[in-house]
């Protein structure tokens, strides 16, 4: 018998793994202590998905919550696929909201202005359930994104520069002295 490079190899490695300290890194929940509250109300919007993939609203809800938890990877997944997948969905509208909405929690103004859009679309569609007050929300925000989006500023750094490209988009109605 012989022993070969990748004998010894494995015999090195084995060593190393045996050696080694254990990690001092704690395991922490995924949600904190103030985020607790949300394992029920998310598990439930899951099961509601599951049972009805094709209700857009449901995935909206859960997109909504996982945003919440700052779980906007998964927010955006969930969202992006109901939107997708709804197909003639009455409500598919809202789904490609809430994508715009975990994209513009991440500070990705592009992908939300593309998702906004779609949401429009969808809320213009034929046989979509798209209230007047809900359209209305939902092309204010897309003015606001849009504004951001034209003024150039990174949403990243500059915190002040979008909250003023919003404003020249949507200006608010103020009573009194301006502070």
């Amino acid at each position: 018998m012989r022993i070969g490079i990748l004998d010894l190899a494995a015999a090195v490695l084995l060593l190393v793994a045996l050696v080694m300290p254990a990690p001092k890194r704690p395991v922490r929940p995924l949600y904190s202590r103030e985020q607790a509250g949300y394992d029920l109300k998310i598990a439930e919007a899951q099961a509601e998905v599951t049972l009805h993939p094709d209700d857009a609203a449901a995935a909206a809800r859960l997109a909504d919550l996982l945003v919440d938890v700052h779980q906007t990877d998964w927010a955006i997944r969930v969202a992006a696929l109901a939107a997708s997948a709804a197909g003639a969905s009455p409500e598919r509208w809202r789904a490609a909201v809430a994508a715009s909405a975990a994209h513009m929690d991440r500070r990705e103004v592009g992908p939300a202005l593309e998702w906004v859009d779609r949401a429009l679309a969808a809320c213009e569609a034929p046989g979509a359930e798209c209230p007047d007050y809900e359209r209305a929300r939902v092309e204010t925000y897309a003015s606001a994104l849009k504004s951001v989006h034209d003024s150039g500023v990174d949403p990243k750094k500059d915190g002040r520069g979008v909250r003023a490209a919003v404003e020249r988009a949507v200006p608010l109605i103020r009573i009194g002295r301006p502070r």
